[in-house]
């Protein structure tokens, strides 16, 4: 078992330089000046990664849901919106390669009795082809789902809340596959922040606001753990992101070696999710001299990485997720 660092190393600032910025200059403009700059030295390695970004939503029909259902496309501009039926929880996982939505309804929640048990709806392909998944317990806090809906993760609460357990499921029979609740040593489960499954299904990343862990299904041991926030695993299971306790975005590989620190200078203040090919991922990312949190997209082959559009003030980054156009309405 391997342990990630609780913090990230020192970064060089340099020298400040000498030249006064003259007087009646905002901080707010000086980082306009410097952003400016910064943006012109990238632009080419930029443009690069913007037009990959872009190709590859565009071969796969991907769409960047955020907010309120509201969806966008590579380059900024509204997509349409998820626009699920019912009633709707917080409670909606996207599977990694964006083809399934998995969510809870508000009719199954805590003293609710309309659905008559405890209740997980899937769609893909279309919001209105829904199924529904039923378990054993009063409600889920948590879920997760995997590509091609092989594979549903989620935590089981019964009897007000005192009796959780963390179970992987079928989603075509309800049968539960794995029991994983005895791994989680470090936290409990009415703390966890983040539910991630792989896209075949073989991990399971589990985290709370300041510890988390990756579990391997087949062999039902920690293959990893650590600290941080938003821990976000790559659909083959083999790379993981997450952002530490000073807001420094980190990436391991599972299979040894150290982590790696992506886009020094930046404040990261979560991590959204990979695209279905491993290869992008999304983040809410801000400058020391900025305001407001930008979405930026970093690519794992270069690790650079640029921005899509402001998300003004506040921690959005982890809301943050790829989905298939056909799951949108207009």
């Amino acid at each position: 078992m391997m342990n990630t660092p609780t913090s990230a190393p020192a970064i060089s600032e340099g020298k400040r330089s000498r030249r006064d910025p003259g007087p009646g200059i905002t901080r707010r403009e000086l980082a306009s000046v410097l952003l400016a700059a910064a943006a012109a030295a990238c632009a080419p390695r930029k443009k690069e990664v913007l037009a990959a970004f872009k190709r590859l939503a565009e071969e796969q029909g991907l769409c960047i849901l955020g907010l309120d259902g509201a969806a966008i496309n590579a380059d900024g501009s509204s997509a349409g919106r998820l626009d699920l039926p019912g009633a709707p929880t917080p409670q909606v996982a996207v599977s990694p390669d964006g083809a399934c939505v998995a969510w809870t309804d508000a009719r199954s929640a805590p003293y609710a009795t309309d659905l008559g048990g405890p209740i997980v709806f899937l769609v893909e392909d279309h919001p209105r082809s829904k199924r529904t998944v039923r378990f054993d317990g009063g409600f889920a806090s948590a879920i997760a789902v995997s590509s091609k809906a092989g594979n549903l993760a989620l935590v089981a609460v019964r009897n007000g809340g005192l009796d959780r357990r963390l179970i992987v499921l079928n989603p075509a029979t309800g049968r539960i596959e794995s029991d994983v609740t005895a791994l989680i040593t470090r936290f409990s489960l009415d703390e966890i922040q983040t539910l991630r499954i792989s896209a075949t299904g073989g991990h399971l990343v589990v985290g709370s606001r300041e510890l988390f862990c990756v579990i391997d299904l087949r062999s039902a041991t920690v293959a990893y753990d650590g600290s941080g926030r938003f821990p976000r695993i790559s659909p083959d299971g083999g790379t993981l992101a997450f952002v530490d306790n000073k807001q420094a975005l980190w990436r391991v590989t599972l299979s040894g070696g150290p982590p790696k620190r992506l886009m020094r200078g930046w404040a990261v203040p979560g991590t959204g999710a990979w695209s279905p090919d491993g290869r992008f991922l999304l983040a809410g990312a801000r400058t020391s001299l900025y305001y407001f949190d930008e979405l930026v997209v970093i690519d794992s082959a270069n690790d650079s990485f640029a921005t899509i559009g402001s998300l003004g003030e506040g921690n959005q980054g982890p809301l943050f997720s790829w989905i298939k156009r056909t799951l949108l309405a207009g």
